[in-house]
């Protein structure tokens, strides 16, 4: 196993969402392996010897859940091994992930690759300030700018799979006295939307974690309103 990941890395904590590993499984093994939500209906499950790189920030650096899927693979398939590779950084943002992408992706020689980001890249205590919205807008532009390049650069990789991740939600209606920070969430979905067209005109992959998270989210805080996958 080739498993790289250095968990040690904690961030700030209104940065960092805490993902449900029973949840980030179920989705990720369900539309990954047996066909994404809206832009792809026929990827295949991982085959013997395939490399996957998953890309993104803390979530993913420190998220644990590609560890799962290995585990699910080894334990169900042992004849058939696959390489997964973390490939997440803690507080980075698609402008960070793109000047990484050939030393730190590709030069690992992957057959599959995944990408999410958008929780940094949208911002955080701007949401506190008078002209959030026109700030939050100039966020979700430079991310989707540099994402752009990302873009040409993951078409020129003919030989690799790729799967887009619309990112995980940030909980906006918990009740638990934590950093709010209002329509945070609604910048983050204008970033999936532009995942989503991008993953259906390409032909990759596209895997929603947004929106089952929030509806999980929601369904468990009418329980308990201080539920949330945010710490």
């Amino acid at each position: 196993m080739d498993y790289v990941s250095d968990v040690s890395y904690k961030v700030y904590i209104a940065m960092n969402c805490k993902i449900n590993i029973k949840v980030f499984l179920l989705l990720l093994l369900v539309c990954i392996s047996y066909g994404s939500l809206q832009a792809q209906s026929s990827l295949p499950p991982f085959k013997k010897g395939e490399r996957v790189v998953f890309v993104g920030n803390s979530i993913t650096h420190g998220g644990h859940y590609h560890s799962f899927i290995w585990l699910y693979y080894m334990t169900r398939f042992p004849s058939k091994p696959i390489t997964i590779i973390n490939a997440g950084i803690g507080g980075e943002s698609a402008w960070d992930i793109k000047d990484r992408l050939d030393y730190d992706v590709f030069n690992r020689k992957p057959t599959y690759v995944t990408l999410t980001f958008g929780m940094n890249d949208t911002g955080y205590d701007i949401y506190w300030k008078d002209n959030a919205k026109e700030l939050s807008e100039q966020q979700v532009e430079k991310s989707l700018e540099s994402y752009r390049e990302i873009e040409k650069r993951l078409l020129a990789e003919k030989k690799v799979t790729k799967v887009l991740i619309g990112g995980s939600p940030y909980d906006e209606t918990t009740k638990l006295n934590f950093f709010n920070l209002p329509n945070k969430n609604l910048a983050i979905l204008k970033i999936i939307d532009v995942q989503r067209s991008s993953a259906k005109k390409n032909n990759w992959g596209f895997v929603d974690f947004n929106e089952p998270m929030r509806k999980i989210n929601l369904e468990e805080q009418r329980k308990d309103s201080t539920f949330t996958f945010c710490r």
